[in-house]
């Protein structure tokens, strides 16, 4: 029986990159060889994000990293408590036509939303602004 694939953020973008990535990932995922450098790459951005956390304010963490399922639960009750409390949610989980994402800052403004998509570089790369847009289409659609 053939294994179901779900698609997320971080797959799209991926395959925004390069097509055979997305491919890999999804297909020979057990085959994947992460090297020393890209598992460094893996913990500084764990560690920006909790220090984007501290710059961002208050609010609550959606955990479950390998439980999106959980999140996806989890998400709602911590947004209406956003709502309420005028906080952030970070790492709130979202789910739209079968696809998952996790957005790094969610909180409440003016009349709607802000988003935030920490990202660990001197610099915008063009690849960032295509995962902002995947995240806006998590988020914008209806539920």
């Amino acid at each position: 029986m053939a294994r179901a694939v779900r698609l997320s953020k971080s797959k799209i973008s991926a395959g925004y990159r390069c097509q055979k990535r997305l491919w890999l990932e999804t297909h020979r995922c057990e085959q994947a060889q992460v090297s020393r450098g890209s598992e460094h790459s893996f913990r500084m951005g764990h560690l920006f994000g909790d220090k984007a956390r501290v710059v961002l304010g208050s609010g609550q963490l959606i955990g479950h990293a390998r439980d999106i399922g959980q999140a996806l639960r989890e998400t709602p009750a911590a947004l209406q408590r956003a709502c309420v409390e005028n906080t952030a949610v970070y790492q709130a989980a979202f789910e739209y036509q079968d696809v998952v994402s996790r957005a790094d800052a969610f909180a409440p403004h003016t009349g709607g939303w802000h988003l935030t998509e920490v990202k660990a570089s001197t610099s915008a790369k063009e690849y960032f602004y295509y995962d902002c847009a995947v995240q806006v289409w998590f988020v914008a659609a209806p539920s």
